[in-house]
Order: structure tokens, then C-alpha cells, then sequence
């Protein structure tokens, strides 16, 4: 699954919040892995891989 969004990105420490700790943890008992990525014009890539 691939997001974009043209807002302001993620703060370094969003990382600490609970909501985004127990999505890591439901996505990694997939054995899968999420990834976020500020880009340098503004907004976020979210990108989540779940392996079949």
C-alpha cells in the first residue's frame, strides 16, 4: 500500500506515539514493514508492505 499527502510531513518524534507503535507492531506480526518518508517539498509517503 502506497500514500502520499502534500501536508507538512511527520515530526522526527511522532515515531513515540502510541497509535503509530501499534500499527508498527499489527503490520510487523504480518511479517510486514511500514515506512515513512518526509519529502523535501512538504507531505509524506506511507508505505506499507505485507508479503503474501
Amino acid at each position: 500500500m502506497y500514500y502520499r499527502d502534500n501536508g507538512i510531513g511527520m515530526p522526527a518524534d511522532a515515531s513515540e506515539g502510541l497509535g503509530l507503535r501499534n500499527m508498527e507492531s499489527r503490520i510487523a506480526a504480518l511479517k510486514g514493514t511500514i515506512t515513512f518518508q518526509n519529502q523535501a517539498d512538504g507531505g509524506l509517503n506511507t508505505i506499507v508492505r505485507i508479503p503474501r
